[in-house]
Formats: structure tokens, sequence, C-alpha cells
């Protein structure tokens, strides 16, 4: 813990009504200088005055503020396509794949463009890196090369139950399997590839099985994604993704702050999907200009 968040947390510790506080991450100073804590306590009941006693401590002058939101995991549609016509498909596997077409994918793949030495961090639930079109191994000259799992199978929102470990892999969800592989999926029995191949992939787990996750988990995973030393590549990805299921046209939230804090201090473009919530509108935003291609039912695009 750095210094100066270790002071801010005892002085509040010290606070009447306050009977103990739990630090659950603290995030890299250089590029998103924060905390994020629980605490315990009468005080708690009332939380606008635990806010005005936070933001008032002497020790660390707060600029903001926020509660720690549940975030809801990617959801996909399920077998839109079963296996069984898919292969069906497979005969035109040395033709264009029609995702690739429409987007123009293929013309890169015919100039030798298959992102070849690039490095993708991808947050999500976790990957199925057992699947032999992602490969079927984890680590150095693997197609997933690193990531981390934040949550374990069993997170349903409070920090008691989060088990982290070194293994991005799971198969009880399947979102970030699929992300992995529309970016990377190599050649298969199938008859598709993902849009990179020749990329490596970190993945990061931050839904547990239960489909739970908090906006500080997502957070110290984007940032994790940014600082991770990669084996014979050097530090952080090269691309951060993030297919989440949170609402918010804000960008002003944590998670939005993050990622932008994130982006400009190490040049790394991060990508969230806009989103598959037409339920909300055209947009979250009061300006008449500004619409989310999520809200068409027939869209092209996320």
């Amino acid at each position: 813990m750095f210094q100066a968040t270790k002071t801010y947390l005892d002085a509040l510790r010290a606070e009447p009504g306050v009977d103990e506080v739990m630090e659950r991450f603290a995030y890299s100073p250089d590029l998103f200088n924060a905390v994020s804590f629980e605490v315990k306590g009468s005080l708690t009941a009332t939380p606008d005055t635990l806010r005005r006693r936070m933001e008032g401590l002497p020790e660390l002058r707060v600029r903001h503020i926020w509660p720690v939101e549940a975030v809801p995991a990617p959801t996909y549609p399920g077998e839109l396509f079963n296996v069984s016509s898919l292969a069906a498909n497979a005969r035109r596997a040395a033709e264009v794949f029609p995702p690739h077409e429409m987007i123009q994918v293929d013309k890169l793949h015919e100039l030798g463009y298959a992102g070849n030495g690039t490095r993708i961090g991808v947050v999500d639930s976790g990957v199925d890196w057992r699947h032999p079109a992602l490969g079927g191994c984890f680590g150095p000259g693997c197609l997933v090369e690193y990531g981390y799992d934040f949550v374990g199978d069993n997170f349903n929102g409070t920090p008691a139950t989060l088990a982290p470990d070194d293994d991005p892999w799971e198969e009880c969800n399947g979102h970030g399997t699929l992300v992995s592989g529309v970016i990377a999926a190599q050649h298969n029995a199938l008859g598709f590839i993902g849009a990179a191949p020749g990329v490596r992939l970190g993945v990061y787990r931050t839904f547990s099985c239960a489909g739970a996750s908090t906006a500080n988990v997502m957070i110290a995973a984007i940032i994790r994604a940014a600082e991770d030393d990669v084996a014979d590549f050097g530090k952080g990805s090269d691309i951060i993704t993030m297919s989440v299921g949170h609402h918010s046209g804000w960008a002003g939230t944590p998670l939005a702050e993050a990622m932008s804090r994130v982006s400009k201090r190490t040049g790394i473009p991060c990508v969230a999907a806009a989103g598959n919530s037409e339920g909300r509108g055209y947009s979250q935003s009061r300006h008449t200009r500004l619409h989310a291609p999520a809200r068409a039912r027939n869209r092209c695009c996320d």
C-alpha cells in the first residue's frame, strides 16, 4: 500500500463510529490514484455523514468518492448457430468468413496482416483456453499467454467470496471465450478464424459463475492489463478491450474514469463495447445527435 493511502485509511479508522476499514484494492498511483475499501461501524448507517467525514479528513485531499457498484455479467444469445450447422459450412473454409467481408478484415488478411506481435488484454468473464481454436494451452508461447482471475467461481459481489488465482480459465459463462475467439480464433474444423489470429491474448477474469462483479474489480483488471509484464514482449497490453453489462452514459463513473486515465497516461487504447441495451433508448445523453447503435434491433455492430 502506498504511504499516502495508508495514512488516509488510518485516519478514517480513528473516526468515531468506524469499527473497521478493510482495504480491497490499492491502484497504481501512476495510472489511477485511488483505493477501494470497505467500512464497518455505526457511521455507515448514515452514508451522507460518512461521505462528509471521508471528504473532510486532512490527511489526504480526496477529489472523488464513489460507492462500489455491482456490474452484471455480459450476456450473449446462446446458440445462434449450433455446432452441426457450423460444421455444414466448413466446406467454405477456403472462402472468406462473411463477418470479415463486412468489415474488410479479409482485405487485411490478404495483405498479410494478422496482428502478429500485438498483445490484447481482454477484461471479461475469463476464457476456456483449453479450446483447440484458442490454442489449447495457457502461458508463454501460447495464444492465451498471460492473464489473471480476480474473482473465482463463487464470487457473489461480497469481498469475502473473492478467490483470485493466476489462471483465468472458466467454462461456466463463455462470453470471454466468445470474445477471445472473435479476436484470435485459430484455423479449425468449423471453417472460421479470428480477426487477428496472430496476436497474443491476456485474459482477465472479472465475473464469477454466478455472474457477479463490481466496479472496483473491473478497475483492478484494467490496470493490471496495462501493467503486466509479458514474456518476450515487455510491459503491458497494446490494446485493452472490455465487454460488460454495465449501463451508464456518463464519463464521470469510476470505471470510465479509470479507462480514460489508463489510456491517456499509457497511450494504450481502451475499448469498451457500446452494449446491447436497446431498452434504455437511443442514448443516455440528452444530446439529440448522439445515439447508440445498440438501440437498433437489427444492428450491424455494438
